[in-house]
């Protein structure tokens, strides 16, 4: 059974629940200014707060788990760190992200998971030394399930149940969507007032713009532009593609359609944001039907039914457990008096093994893996980190994300120097997983014996290659052993076999019959 991905609050820097220290007089927004920072996409809703001095902010959420997000910006002097910041949940230190070299915007600067489902508070401490800007960004947490979401931002992994894909779509790297087919569709079924669709832009595919579309409960297309990279950029993430009109509140369907082909660049998805977004429950009751049952007294008749029900489902299970323990019990002493009745057997009498001659090749050509490339597992980091200990997890992806495809390596066959046969390839590996056929050294021969050679075997083939050589050093005036079809090379061996000694010959006398007189 796979696991629902979390579905994230995002509470925005502008949220006027935050409550920022010196009654804000401490902050200071900024809107646009860092959103061509790295490569990780400009700030949601291209919005910071940030601050230069030594200050604080605060939120309240009710969850179960919490992370806080900024624009890195980091000034190392001497190995000293500015600015610095600490995490606190419900007065608890969190650990903070380790430090960061490069500027980079939705970067995680804490996190704490596995909480107490219920009301929580967050804090952050920041400490500027030499008036190094801290920014803050957002913040994201998973709901308590009875908190009402009507105004919130929904996050939605694009791994949720709620997403359906059509024919074409499928995984990039285990953390987004992606479909390079044209005329694939995907759709939600959602509650709210809009949708917003992020994506990256992997540098491994294809670089080419293309379009893609989307349409609101059946109405007209509307095209977006998927622009594609240059040649020499690096992968581009936190994307956003395009996001809807203000609609009414209220259930839609967003269908979503790619334009392009496999040698474009493609359409991919790693979240939605759904604004004021009331989730449609996975278990309501499918319209036009109702549960069964009747309303004038039904109930503890049903009760009752089911009570009775489970009862005999038991007592049936222990009767057929109490069944098949005592059938194994039977056929165990079965077995066990049958094997006291069989007799015993007796050892094979001894045979001399009769001589069998294999001719054995004097160079066997030797089979040798070309130079391979083990393939890229793609090292992707979604939006949202998971929470496997305590603590926030290092960011740990810069620059080009690694290549997506599997290559599987080939094998070639160096050629005997003396008969010039090869032999199939059957040492090949996929990945950095070599077959159990290939030795250790990177070299198989396709005849090489699984176990030790035995002496009988290994006689043959020094008896056989001392003929072979004595033939090749002979003069070249004499017959030789390909010139002459009648000569062929035969080697006897002793069987082993000894006849018993031989008595010492005696002659024999022959005496007639002794007569009586009649």
């Amino acid at each position: 059974m796979s696991t629902v991905p979390p579905r994230w609050v995002v509470v925005d820097d502008t949220d006027v629940n935050i409550q920022y220290s010196g009654d804000g007089r401490d902050w200071v927004q900024n809107q646009g200014s860092r959103d061509d920072v790295g490569n990780f996409g400009p700030p949601y809703k291209d919005t910071l707060h940030g601050t230069i001095m030594n200050a604080s902010l605060s939120y309240s959420f009710s969850g179960t788990q919490v992370q806080i997000f900024g624009s890195n910006n980091p000034r190392n002097d001497s190995g000293v760190i500015d600015p610095t910041w600490e995490c606190f949940v419900d007065n608890v230190r969190v650990p903070p992200s380790d430090p960061f070299q490069f500027q980079e915007n939705n970067w995680g600067f804490c996190g704490k998971g596995q909480l107490s489902d219920g009301p929580h508070v967050i804090t952050v401490n920041v400490t500027v030394m030499k008036a190094q800007t801290f920014w803050f960004d957002s913040l994201q947490y998973v709901p308590s399930p009875s908190l009402a979401l009507d105004q919130a931002a929904v996050l939605l992994d694009s791994f949720d149940p709620l997403l359906q894909y059509g024919p074409g779509w499928g995984a990039l790297g285990g953390g987004a969507n992606m479909t390079g087919q044209t005329n694939s569709i995907a759709n939600i079924d959602f509650v709210g007032v809009s949708v917003s669709w992020y994506g990256f832009i992997p540098t491994e595919l294809p670089h080419p713009a293309t379009t893609a579309s989307y349409a609101i409960d059946g109405g007209a297309p509307t095209s977006f532009v998927l622009r594609g990279l240059p040649a020499s950029s690096a992968t581009i993430y936190n994307q956003k593609f395009f996001e809807t009109p203000t609609l009414t509140a209220g259930h839609h369907q967003l269908v979503v359609t790619y334009h392009g082909t496999s040698q474009t660049t493609p359409l991919t998805l790693d979240y939605l944001i759904i604004q004021n977004g009331t989730i449609p429950s996975s278990n309501t009751t499918t319209p036009g039907t109702s549960p069964s049952g009747d309303s004038h007294g039904s109930g503890p008749v049903k009760k009752s039914n089911n009570t009775a029900a489970i009862v005999g489902g038991i007592i049936g299970g222990l009767v057929l457990i109490a069944i098949a323990i005592a059938a194994y019990l039977y056929l165990r002493r079965r077995e066990k008096k049958l094997n006291e009745r069989a007799p015993v057997d007796e050892p094979a009498p001894a045979f001399v093994e009769p001589f069998h001659y294999t001719p054995v090749r004097s160079s066997v050509p030797q089979l040798q893996d070309t130079k391979s490339s083990a393939p890229v597992t793609l090292s992707y980091q979604g939006h949202s980190p998971q929470f496997s200990t305590s603590t926030f997890p290092t960011n740990t992806h810069h620059g080009s994300m690694p290549s997506f495809s599997n290559t599987e390596l080939q094998s070639a066959i160096a050629p005997s120097s003396s008969s010039g046969t090869s032999y199939p390839s059957n040492a090949n590996t996929y990945g950095n997983r070599t077959t159990a056929s290939q030795s250790n050294q990177g070299y198989l021969s396709p005849t090489t014996p699984l176990s030790p050679m035995s002496d009988k075997a290994r006689r043959e083939a020094e008896a056989t290659a001392n003929v072979l050589r004595s033939q090749t050093s002979q003069p070249a005036s004499g017959p030789s052993l390909a010139e002459d079809s009648s000569s062929r090379v035969m080697m006897h061996e002793d069987s082993g076999f000894r006849m018993p000694p031989t008595r010492e010959r005696t002659s024999v006398v022959e005496v007639p019959p002794m007569y009586t007189p009649g």
